[in-house]
């Protein structure tokens, strides 16, 4: 009888500890939601641009000059935007209906020009948006983006490991 008394009491007190840890765990990841929760209500709204130029410590004049130049191509982007997603759109139909090979190579065909349009978009609002910052923000900005660039190459390597 003592034996069952020792085996329920050393049971009860292996689960109160898995009811303990899995009370803290829970308290940990709540805490995380809510960081995260804070720091997306934080970047609502703001560009890729400005999530790029954000620690560059720009003036208000040259924030006004960026916003400038991204009203300036405003249209462009919002066409190319829609070409980008309609071609996908058309991409993913043409896989999913089973389409023949010239099918699924005209609407990838879409699906890259659409993929040109976005980069050489990109590339002109880049180089514009360059010529408004100093020589310092400029390296600032070119550090950034190889850094974001490695983290890119890193998921990559990750997804392929795994």
């Amino acid at each position: 009888m003592k034996r069952h008394l020792k085996v329920s009491l050393a049971v009860s007190l292996v689960v109160l500890l898995l009811v303990s840890a899995v009370a803290v765990a829970n308290a940990q990841n709540a805490k995380r939601l809510q960081q995260n929760r804070r720091q997306a209500a934080a970047l609502k709204g703001m560009s890729r641009a400005g999530l790029l130029l954000g620690g560059l410590d720009l003036t208000d004049q040259q924030k006004e000059q960026v916003k400038g130049i991204l009203a300036n191509h405003k249209t462009e982007i919002k066409t190319v935007v829609q070409e980008s997603v309609k071609a996908r759109k058309g991409l993913r139909e043409a896989l999913a209906s089973g389409a023949d090979q010239a099918a699924l190579r005209a609407a990838y065909d879409q699906v890259s020009g659409a993929g040109w349009d976005t980069l050489r978009l990109r590339s002109q609002i880049g180089s514009e948006v360059k010529q408004v910052l100093t020589p310092e923000q400029q390296e600032r900005l070119q550090k950034r983006l190889q850094n974001i660039n490695k983290l890119g190459m890193q998921l990559l390597q990750n997804r392929r490991i795994k």
